[in-house]
This record gives C-alpha cells, sequence and structure tokens, in this order.
C-alpha cells in the first residue's frame, strides 16, 4: 500500500518523450513506482485527471540568498513548481560577509530588514539553513563582490597582493564548505572595479575543485561584445567552464544576439565549456544605482551620499549617467 497515489495525471518525466497517461505512487516522501497503478490502494489518493505532473523544476539564476535565511519555506518558488534553486548569481551570494553585514549588491536591503547575519562564511550559513528548514533544495555559487568586499571593501582600485591572497583564501574556503563556483557582477559596485587578471585568478583556485565561472557581465549595451569575450577569457586562461548570465543586448545593440552565439558557438567547437542564458521576456529590472558611474560608488554608499551632497560632483554624476547610463556599469 502506497502513503500516497497520484492517479490519472498526464506524465511528462523530463526525458523529452511525449507526455502519457499514468499513475505515481509515493513511500515516505519518495516515489516508488510510475505507470499504470489503478489495481494498488494507497492510504491517500489524488485524481489528477486534466493536470499534468512532472519533475520539479531547476532555477538555475535565483537570488533567495538572504530571503530563504528569513523565511525558508520558499514558496515563491515552490508555487511555481520549482524545487531547486542555484543562489548567488551576479556576484552577490549569502557569504563571506564583513563584520557580519551582508552584501546587497544591486538588490534591495528593505526586502530583508529583519534579516539578523549570524554567519561569516557558508559552513555557518548552511547550518543556520538546515536548522530553520528549507522548502526547496539549494545551491549556490560564491560573489565575486562579497569576496572584494571582505578582502578591501568598496574601493576603486587594484588588490594589493595579501587582499589578493585573502580574496583566494575566501574563495577557496566557499568552495570548500560547497560552493559550485564563482560568479561576478561586473556592473555593480565593487565588480567593475576587477580587472580580468582578478577574475581569473579567482577562478583558477575554483578549478581546483571542478567549479564553473558565471558572470553578470560589463555592460550589454555598446560594447557587449567585449563584455563576453571577458568571460570567454577568463574560462581560457583559468581553464574552467564559463557561463554568461542573462545575455542580451540592450539599444543600439539589439540584433547582435546572433553574433555573439556564433562567437560562442566556435569557442564550443574549438573545445572550449562556454555557454550563456536570457531572460524570457523583453526588460530587465536592477536598481538605478546600477546607472551611475563606478566612480561614484567607490568607497560604498556613505561615500556615494557625500558625493550627491555636493552639488558640482552630483552634476558631475547626472551628467555621466546621461551620456553612458547602463554601459558604464556601477
Amino acid at each position: 500500500m502506497y502513503d500516497l497515489l497520484v492517479r490519472n495525471a498526464r506524465l511528462l518525466d523530463g526525458s523529452g518523450q511525449p507526455a502519457f497517461k499514468g499513475d505515481i505512487g509515493i513511500e515516505e516522501g519518495r516515489i516508488v513506482a510510475i505507470g499504470d497503478l489503478a489495481n494498488t490502494d494507497a492510504r491517500h489518493a489524488i485524481d489528477a485527471q486534466g493536470h499534468i505532473a512532472s519533475p520539479g523544476f531547476i532555477d538555475s539564476h535565483t537570488h533567495s540568498d538572504l530571503t530563504i535565511a528569513l523565511d525558508g519555506r520558499a514558496l515563491s518558488s515552490l508555487t511555481q513548481g520549482i524545487t531547486t534553486q542555484v543562489m548567488g548569481n551576479c556576484g552577490v551570494s549569502a557569504a563571506p560577509t564583513r563584520d557580519l553585514e551582508p552584501y546587497h549588491g544591486p538588490l534591495d536591503p528593505a526586502m530583508t530588514r529583519d534579516l539578523t547575519c549570524d554567519w561569516t562564511h557558508f559552513d555557518e550559513y548552511f547550518q543556520r539553513l538546515e536548522a530553520n528548514g528549507v522548502g526547496t533544495n539549494t545551491a549556490t555559487l560564491v560573489g565575486h563582490g562579497n569576496v572584494r568586499v571582505a578582502a578591501m571593501g568598496y574601493d576603486d582600485r587594484p588588490p594589493t597582493t595579501t587582499e589578493m591572497e585573502r580574496m583566494k583564501a575566501l574563495v577557496g574556503r566557499a568552495m570548500a564548505d560547497g560552493a559550485l563556483g564563482l560568479s561576478s557582477g561586473l556592473a555593480y559596485a565593487p565588480g567593475p572595479y576587477a580587472e580580468l587578471e582578478e577574475l581569473v585568478e579567482l577562478s583558477k583556485i575554483v578549478g581546483t575543485y571542478g567549479g564553473i565561472y558565471t558572470s553578470h557581465i560589463r555592460n550589454q549595451t555598446e560594447s557587449i561584445a567585449e563584455a563576453v569575450g571577458e568571460v570567454i577569457a577568463v574560462g581560457e586562461q583559468a581553464s574552467v567552464t564559463a557561463h554568461v548570465s542573462h545575455m542580451q543586448p540592450g539599444s543600439p545593440m539589439l540584433g547582435s544576439t546572433r553574433d555573439l552565439l556564433a562567437t560562442i558557438d566556435q569557442k564550443r567547437r574549438e573545445g572550449r565549456d562556454i555557454s550563456c542564458d536570457a531572460i524570457p521576456y523583453t526588460i530587465g529590472s536592477t536598481t538605478l544605482k546600477s546607472l551611475l558611474p563606478p566612480w561614484a560608488l567607490d568607497g560604498g554608499d556613505e561615500a556615494l551620499i557625500r558625493r550627491l551632497k555636493d552639488s558640482e560632483t552630483r552634476e558631475k554624476i547626472k551628467q555621466d549617467t546621461l551620456q553612458h547610463g547602463a554601459e558604464s556599469g556601477g
């Protein structure tokens, strides 16, 4: 006797074959039988006539890092059929933290205003999730923004030798704790301050663990080809799998996707493991702060506020933003 029997569903099993009618038998929370189970009994049954049953969806790009620590039910995912989510994208992850202060990047801190951060590294963060309970399977990348802030703050400069070693150690610690790879958010401070060499060196650490590198690229307008090329360069020079997150050209580069995909396809033919994804709608969403020039965010939010209070500097920020906008990224 099954604990639960789902009857008469249209089954899509994830193999690629067409949907077929069948039943699903479940015991102790696990699927133990699929097929024609009409002559079997169950403690509970659901008539799924007219409905589709499928494996849970995997959301490979989420930003639930902090919200799931606040409310582990993950209802916004579960109600969409998502049972596994990959967090830590766009250079923003739950760990490492600096002085128990989360790095929010482009995310709105108000969304987690009631959150108390009591972790520095991922092992402590994972322990909190396990203690609270989590509604979905979760995996995470380690955010480059977190790593840079923890090692050297929001300074617009190359890292010192000591700071670079600190960043490499933080990435290594994150991977040892269970992170899947490194993500960068090169449109969000302090991401724009990182040069290619920095990203390559950190990705080499990731590579020793079999991890990947993903990137929210520096811009998606006039210089998008160069930005995609930078991701490819990191993958090649660090010998890691590389992925371009939401590769969607904006004006005046609308229509350039064909050329960008051709570049990626060529690299794949050469044996490079390069890939990309796209948002399945015609707009994107981020914070207005990301439109500001990177120099305006040098030193963090408090430094930005001081600059905005100075009328001459504020006008310079305005003109720079109007001229370059999302092309500069900040």
